[in-house]
């Protein structure tokens, strides 16, 4: 009769750099604790994941990324624990990993809770970076890179602290003089007005212009977090449909004499690539709506 066990393997791909001295020797675990795929495939539990990882010395995320890259990976280890976890909401973060990382102490009232895991306040994240005598963001990846970072802080502060609301910008994260008070050299309505004397329409334009140094001093290089809104209440709208009167006068050349003519024709023109016609709307009727007279008006010579 066949065990309902799965064992782990005793010689699983270890890391190079890793003692196998410290690899726990094989382990027997109730299939009953794996997890089931829709697929039929089955992975380690949250907790068996974490116990297995230790057991090969893979604390933190850049170990897991060694680890990935060899070839002989179990099937039940999932190729992206974050979101096989995490759609699962037992993700706890790649601290869980070591127990012994340091941390950030705080209220546990000032933990705040993702599917990462837990993570230090805003005020206590930018503590610690003033603290460590970070004064750049530039500073802070040279920090990272150097230095081991308390599990609880998370690694890109703008990004995570943004999604919760939270982030104002780099100087006040790290307690440096803002060099623009844009509020008052610009405010809102002077951004925008910016946005649209220079036909500002999408964000990949803006972007092009911030980091090649072109903005005047009032418009933030991050308009959107300084201001809490989205770039699309600041880019210039793009209106796909010519002018009625320049769209009347292009039509009239086609020589239609009523609206079905006018629909072939204009089907038959956006076919062939056609740029004007690709400007003028098929229902001119309801997108002219204010201007329109009548297909007569619109046709006539």
């Amino acid at each position: 009769m066949k065990s309902n066990v799965l064992k782990f393997p005793a010689s699983d791909s270890t890391l190079s750099d890793t003692d196998t001295n410290n690899v726990k020797s094989p382990s027997v675990l109730s299939s009953e604790r794996m997890i089931r795929t829709r697929k039929g495939e089955q992975f380690l539990c949250y907790t068996d994941w974490v116990e297995y990882m230790r057991a090969l010395g893979i604390t933190n995320r850049a170990s897991w990324l060694k680890y990935i890259k060899q070839p002989n990976r179990p099937e039940f280890i999932p190729a992206s624990p974050p979101l096989f976890y995490g759609n699962r909401k037992q993700w706890q973060g790649w601290g869980a990993l070591d127990p012994f990382a340091k941390v950030v102490k705080q209220s546990s009232a000032l933990d705040i809770k993702s599917r990462g895991g837990v993570w230090a306040s805003y005020e206590t994240a930018s503590n610690f970076a003033q603290n460590a005598g970070i004064k750049t963001m530039a500073e802070w990846v040279a920090y990272l890179e150097n230095n081991e970072k308390p599990r609880n802080i998370p690694t890109d502060p703008r990004s995570f602290y943004s999604r919760k609301k939270m982030w104002q910008s780099w100087n006040h994260f790290l307690g440096t003089p803002e060099p623009y008070d844009y509020k008052q050299k610009g405010g809102l309505d002077k951004v925008k007005l910016w946005f649209l004397e220079n036909n500002i329409t999408t964000s990949t334009q803006f972007f092009e212009l911030a980091n090649s140094k072109q903005l005047p001093d009032f418009v933030p290089s991050s308009p959107t977090l300084m201001y809490n809104l989205k770039f699309k209440d600041f880019l210039v709208k793009h209106n796909k449909y010519m002018t009625f009167a320049k769209a009347r006068r292009t039509v009239k050349s086609w020589g239609c004499a009523n609206m079905l003519e006018f629909r072939a024709k204009h089907r038959d023109l956006k076919a062939n690539g056609d740029s004007d016609a690709a400007q003028i709307p098929s229902a001119p009727e309801r997108v002219y709506k204010d201007k329109w007279e009548g297909w007569s008006n619109f046709l006539r010579k």
